[in-house]
């Protein structure tokens, strides 16, 4: 596991599988992404991402960074989208049994699903 501030592959394999489209189709080449990123930051997108593993955090930021500012047009838009599509992706992988279907109130099912799932996807921060 990575040390310090991390993220969850589930989360960090979404920014890194969205690059390399990018850079097939020409919207981008990889001198866009060294600008915007650190040398080590790159050698995430030749590897597998592990979607159990852990991350660290500091080069998943600057990856979203370059695809958010270089693709989305640093429109927040494209950031609330690419976080409808995570999800979706994240729900039909069916591992995170705060999503699976309950009778409780829906309002009590959203606050107990944020606080829970925060902890499956970033190991720093602590929600109660």
């Amino acid at each position: 596991m990575a040390s310090g501030a991390c993220v969850k592959g589930t989360i960090f394999q979404n920014v890194v599988n969205e690059i390399p489209e990018h850079l097939r189709n020409g919207a981008r080449t990889r001198a866009h992404l060294e600008r915007g990123c650190k040398p080590d930051d790159l050698e995430f997108l030749d590897q597998d991402i592990a979607i159990a593993s852990w991350y660290p955090v500091d080069p998943y930021g600057r990856l979203l960074r370059v695809v958010c500012d270089r693709v989305g047009g640093g429109r927040s838009e494209f950031l609330v989208d690419g976080g409808r599509a995570s999800a979706r992706r994240v729900i039909e992988m069916g591992v995170y049994s705060q999503l699976s279907e309950r009778t409780e109130r829906w309002d009590q099912r959203v606050g107990r699903i944020l606080v829970t799932l925060s902890g499956s996807f970033y190991n720093f921060r602590d929600w109660q």
